[in-house]
């Protein structure tokens, strides 16, 4: 009889190292996040640039201490056992002639194993919804938008250059948007309404 493949997936020694790798970033991201926050209340007075740059220092780290932590129980002798959360562990073989006992036990579910399909499950439903949101803001600026040309274009190339922005930005009247939005990183966009240039003053623009 074929296993369910979720189950084959959760039973998988990868799956459960991956679990435990889970596990151990809940405190190690604590213990990141509580540093960071302590940090930035000691530099509450220092420059943006300064708290910007802790900021992602501590998102590396975060980004570094799953794959260092995986590296570390790469050499440990836990991966022949799915331990229960009490501690217990069952031996996981893969020979053909198990026991009844032996079949009862590999229909219970490994609980690391479990850990990380429902972090899969949630990390996918997240990129799911960052995807759907890149697109609209992509169809924002491609949708019922005009270039606005001078005096706007050349304002927007003075502040460029008193900012220290290399990167082209580009100007666009929308007709879709209610208030003002910068959209993009790599090719950046401001939008502004329909009619706001008309109806405030170039000071106030």
């Amino acid at each position: 009889m074929t296993m369910n493949p979720i189950l084959e997936l959760v039973r998988h020694p990868a799956a459960s190292r991956w679990g435990e790798v889970l596990l151990h970033f809940l405190w190690q991201g604590t213990a990141v996040a509580a540093l960071l926050a302590v940090g930035l209340a000691r530099l509450r007075h220092a420059t943006a640039a300064t708290r910007y740059q802790l900021a992602c220092a501590a998102m590396g780290l975060m980004a570094v201490l799953p794959v260092a932590t995986w590296l570390v129980l790469d050499g440990s002798d836990w991966l022949p056992l799915v331990a229960g959360p009490g501690g217990s562990g069952t031996m996981v073989t893969t020979a053909s002639g198990a026991s009844p006992g032996m079949a009862a036990e590999a229909l219970n579910l490994p609980w690391r194993g479990a850990v990380m399909l429902v972090w899969v499950l949630g990390a996918a439903g997240f990129a799911v919804r960052l995807i759907g949101g890149w697109w609209q803001a992509r169809r924002l600026t491609e949708r019922n938008v005009v270039p606005l040309g001078e005096p706007w274009a050349g304002r927007l190339r003075d502040l460029a250059r008193r900012l220290e922005v290399s990167r082209p930005v580009r100007l666009l009247e929308s007709g879709v948007i209610s208030a003002p939005l910068v959209l993009g990183w790599l090719r950046p966009v401001i939008l502004v309404p329909v009619g706001m240039v008309a109806s405030l003053s170039p000071g106030e623009v």
